[in-house]
């Protein structure tokens, strides 16, 4: 049974997740990757194709946001990916399991016709990750997202994909390639 005060940390922590969702703006063509940038924090790496724009403004409270190449002027959304960390306070607290359950609750509440496509732990040991995939609108935008869930110390990263429903397929693949080299510290 969980506590007032995890209730609480779980509901802070799902908006949080929210507010990952919500960042997402832009479309262009399938991007190809060739010299790749590595990006180092305190507290993550990761690497990234350097076609795609970096911004660590702090946008929406994201440790960094990528956006991807911008495929014509008349794009008015650019496929990305972001990342929210968030301080438990001390290690322990969550488990993948009940985090991946409440982020699902949430995703359900608060993104219009979300339909969840998949969830599955991924990784072994300290580089387990939850995985979860899901379409749904925001306004009148059809988007699809990959989301990772993950536990390290007394912190949770949550590493979002962000691309137009139709436009996923295309970068898919890169994008999780992306996502494969993030680890946190």
């Amino acid at each position: 049974m969980l506590t007032h005060t995890m209730k609480k940390l779980m509901i802070a922590l799902c908006c949080q997740c929210l507010a990952a969702l919500a960042i997402a703006q832009s479309t262009p063509d399938k991007p190809a990757a060739s010299e790749w940038r590595t990006l180092t924090d305190s507290a993550f790496v990761l690497q990234y194709p350097q076609e795609w724009t970096l911004d660590q403004s702090g946008l929406m409270g994201s440790r960094f946001m990528l956006f991807a190449p911008q495929g014509s002027e008349t794009d008015d959304f650019k496929e990305n990916i972001n990342l929210q960390v968030t301080d438990l306070g001390a290690p322990g607290i969550l488990t993948l399991d009940v985090f991946g359950e409440a982020a699902a609750d949430q995703i359900k509440q608060y993104i219009t016709d979300a339909a969840i496509v998949r969830s599955e732990k991924k990784g072994k040991g300290d580089s387990e990750f939850m995985e979860v995939e899901f379409t749904g609108a925001q306004g009148e935008r059809p988007l699809h997202w990959e989301q990772q869930y993950r536990i390290k110390g007394q912190f949770v990263y949550i590493l979002t994909f962000t691309a137009q429903k139709e436009d996923f397929p295309a970068y898919k693949a890169l994008a999780e390639k992306i996502m494969g080299t993030f680890k946190p510290r």
